[in-house]
């Protein structure tokens, strides 16, 4: 399949060129971004840039997206790479409006190691819109969305569930579709409005963006206000320039029930609205009213802002400097109506906030030199950073009985500050303007790792060569590492409440997370630059996780109930893979213009030393869950030496007994270690992923295709799992359950790989045709453009149940809506979560003038 897909699409674009009759004087706009209903940058860039896995299950507003940048560099710290705004490191992804962002860059070699102790993710720059024009420039957009469950459940009705109920199922007298009562036709609207003003030496700029985003969930969704301001100036003729910018996000969320789907197949459909009903989706109650009292919130606020300058004092020599500064708050109410079943259940609410602070100063110093045929451009680096963060928080109980209680808990305060710090040595050079090399080199040290890690040692190089005017050859190396966002690593930290425990003693030789990752390629034009093409690929070695571990193997047997955890550094994970772009440049055939391109990257990501002989809570060379609270997944995940990442395991599904009604599965109760029996069903983390864009052009009229392709990486299907089953208790059941009740099954569901399914698909992510409307006011041009934009059209898949996409982690219940990013757990990929939101489509209708 891969193959034909490649060949079909070289063919398809070669068929273009050999038609094309003259060469594209007409520039078309590029679109690097999704045009849409958008709700974040990860999901404007997603499947856009190669090597970068962008997912989000479901349609979610306040979710976030996972993100993986050339696969697995950590262990229980964020995975997403870092995101550089104006020059400024630390900020949140999912608050960056991209009506502010023109294009993002992905830094390589030298320049990813001068983020050093941050970088081993992956660094991305994201450049903010610029003024194209001298004089006054404005920008106004206005979007209306209009967005729909795309795939739905297949649910039996009333009706049906009558029919094929067990003998004793209680039954209601109406006929209720559980997932129209709780699902709606979502409204949205994005205004924004960009300002500008260039004269000779005063850059300025406005930029304004307001999001009002329902979810398909009824009361659910957010309102997003961001606001940026930048001023650029020049003065001595042009030998000093100095620049501040500001950036305010402010997000209030209503983040509803992460159970609410589960709801929506978990209801039994003969019962009305109003009537309590008792389910497996831990509601104990109608659903319909409790997404109406819940009052789940999430209020965030995101400030940044940096000054900068830079001088010449000689025509060769520069000096620049930036300082700045980003905050972030959030604060999240939490109410759960009920808390359990059983007598001692009550309601229960709790109540957190959290504050993070990064500090940055930068300076550097170059100076250029010539000699012959030779440039150089060396220089040094400075940068200091001071991190802090704080949070806080209470849970409140009111217990059923004795009523009119309220007992209230002081959550664990998380309290944490550090500091980093380095200085880099660089060289820049080149010769001829064909052969070109940078370097760098920085140490840097971390105030949170243990007192011996000393200095790391982190360094990058790039050399690139040009074989031709239109051929080049390139590669780099880097030396990076990963620190987690957190204080305390080497220290010992004594709890206090709610009840006095060490959470961890010191461990003084604790060093920094390391990778080194190495890439080779080349790019070049064909065919008089008609068809262009990057080739790259690329491999990493990310060694010495952090983990709390135990200090020391505990003795079970003698029933110990304390025993001490420190953090430790173990383990080595190898990537590989390679990243391609083939693109079609514009062409001409009668009055249609065309262009297309197409990425792909393919990844392989293994375990090649897990260091068994650390015991460890969270996993060791044989194999340990890690999905959160156990359940029938409970041995999907495992972590082995040698086994790409993300093997899904289960019981081998070998048939049903028909003359008991039981699963027969493949099993060895010879075996003392029964986990033994779980075998590996696939990789549930995609071996590769695609983009493919199309622009046409027709006069005024342009349409715009983008195909999203991810492939090879298979899902627990949880849902059919819970609800496809031929036993059920008050709640209602998936059609896919007759395919269980026809082989002869009566026994409960057991998980094994009859629930495992391969996952691939392709979707047309989005689709979008457009009118230029151009007019004249007192003689000034002013363009504009009137389009209709469709999100998530479709999905070719084989997968059964809603939504296809990969599921690159996993988090407890309750952190599904928190945007807290390192509580992200990837080790637990591949589970298709019962309570995962449906996939959504969406239509837009925007306009924008610029004048």
């Amino acid at each position: 399949m891969l193959r034909f897909l490649i060949f079909a699409i070289s063919f398809f674009q070669l068929a273009f060129f050999a038609k094309a009759q003259e060469t594209d004087s007409l520039k078309m706009e590029k679109k690097p971004f999704n045009q849409g209903l958008i709700l974040s940058l990860p999901q404007a860039i997603q499947s856009q840039i190669p090597g970068l896995l962008v997912s989000r299950p479901g349609s979610n507003p306040n979710g976030n997206f996972d993100m993986i940048y050339r696969g697995y560099h950590t262990f229980k710290n964020r995975m997403q790479p870092m995101l550089m705004l104006d020059g400024m490191p630390g900020l949140v992804w999912h608050m960056v409006d991209p009506f502010l962002i023109d294009s993002i860059g992905v830094r390589r070699g030298s320049r990813l190691a001068e983020m050093g102790l941050q970088a081993a993710g992956g660094v991305f720059d994201a450049t903010i819109s610029g003024i194209g024009k001298k004089g006054l420039s404005v920008t106004f957009l206005q979007n209306v969305s209009m967005e729909n469950y795309q795939r739905p459940y297949d649910n039996l009705n009333a009706q049906e569930y009558r029919n094929q109920a067990p003998p004793g199922t209680f039954f209601g007298n109406s006929d209720t579709d559980w997932l129209e009562a709780l699902t709606q036709t979502a409204w949205s609207t994005n205004t924004g409005l960009k300002l500008g003003y260039r004269t000779g030496n005063l850059n300025s700029k406005v930029i304004l963006s307001h999001r009002n985003v329902a979810g398909i969930q009824k009361e659910t969704g957010f309102k997003q206000l961001s606001i940026y301001g930048a001023l650029d100036y020049s003065f001595l003729k042009n030998k000093i320039k100095a620049g501040v910018s500001t950036l305010v996000v402010d997000r209030d969320s209503d983040i509803g029930n992460s159970y609410f789907f589960q709801a929506a197949v978990g209801m039994n459909p003969t019962f009305a609205l109003d009537q309590q009903v008792n389910t497996y989706t831990m509601y104990r109650g109608n659903p319909w009213l409790r997404m109406n009292a819940d009052q789940n919130t999430l209020d965030s606020k995101m400030e940044m802002f940096q000054a900068n300058i830079t001088a010449n004092p000689f025509s060769k020599w520069t000096i620049s400097g930036r300082i700045g500064k980003v905050g972030t708050i959030k604060d999240q109410f939490y109410f759960d109506g009920i808390i359990g079943l059983s007598n001692d259940a009550g309601t229960f609410q709790r109540n957190k906030t959290r504050k993070d602070d990064r500090t940055y100063l930068e300076f550097s110093s170059d100076y250029l030199i010539h000699i012959n045929d030779f440039t150089f451009n060396p220089g040094i680096r400075f940068t200091s950073q001071k991190i802090s963060y704080d949070q806080t928080g209470t849970n409140l109980y009111r217990p059923f009985e004795p009523e009119n209680t309220i007992i209230e808990q002081t959550l664990n305060p998380q309290i944490g500050k550090y500091t980093l710090n380095a200085l880099g040595f660089f060289v820049q050079s080149n010769w001829k303007e064909r052969l070109y090399f940078d370097f760098l080199y920085q140490p840097e040290s971390s105030s949170n790792l243990g007192e011996n890690a000393g200095w790391g040692q982190f360094f990058g190089m790039d050399l690139k060569y040009r074989l031709s005017p239109k051929f080049q050859v390139f590669t780099s190396y880097s030396h990076t590492g990963l620190i987690p966002d957190r204080t305390g690593l080497s220290k010992t930290i004594l709890q206090i409440e709610p009840y006095v425990n060490f959470t961890h003693f010191a461990n003084p030789d604790l060093k920094w997370e390391d990778t080194h990752q190495w890439e080779i390629g080349g790019s070049g034009s064909f065919f008089q630059n008609k068809l262009s093409g990057e080739l790259r690929f690329f491999t990493s070695r990310s060694s010495d996780f952090i983990n709390l571990m135990r200090a020391y193997n505990w003795d079970y047997t003698d029933w110990n109930s304390y025993y001490p955890f420190t953090y430790q550094n173990f383990g080595e994970i190898r990537n590989r893979g390679s990243e391609w772009v083939i693109g079609l440049n514009t062409v001409k055939i009668g009055n249609v213009f065309y262009q297309s391109s197409v990425n792909a990257t393919f990844l392989k990501s293994e375990w090649t030393d897990l260091d068994a002989e650390f015991t460890s809570l969270e996993g060791y060379d044989v194999g340990e869950t890690r999905v959160p609270g156990g359940g029938p997944l409970s041995q999907y995940n495992t972590l082995r030496t040698g086994e790409p990442i993300g093997t899904g395991r289960a019981l081998e599904y070998l048939g049903i007994d028909r003359n008991t009604g039981q699963w027969i599965l493949q099993q060895d109760n010879n075996q003392q270690d029964w986990r033994t029996d779980y075998v590996p069903q696939g990789q549930t983390i995609p071996r590769w992923w695609m983009g493919w864009n199309h622009q046409v052009q027709w006069k005024k009229w342009h349409l715009d295709a983008f195909f999203r392709g991810v492939f090879g990486h298979v899902n627990a299907n949880e849902t059919n799992l819970w609800y496809g089953g031929v036993t059920f208790f008050n709640q209602n059941a998936l059609r896919s359950f007759q395919n269980l009740k026809d082989q002869g099954l009566t026994d409960y569901n057991r998980f094994s790989s009859y629930f495992i399914e391969e996952s691939g698909f392709i979707s047309l992510h989005y689709l979008s045709v457009s009118r230029d409307l151009n007019f004249l006011i007192k003689n000034k041009k002013v363009s504009s453009r009137i389009s209709l934009i469709a999100n998530n059209l479709f999905f070719i898949t084989s997968y059964s149940a809603a939504d296809p996409e990969a599921r690159l982690s996993t988090r407890p219940v309750w952190q599904f809506d928190e945007h807290v990013e390192y509580f992200d757990n990837y080790y637990s990929s591949g589970i298709d979560a019962a309570s995962t939101w449906l996939p959504s489509r969406a239509f837009t209708l925007s306009y924008q003038v610029n004048f």
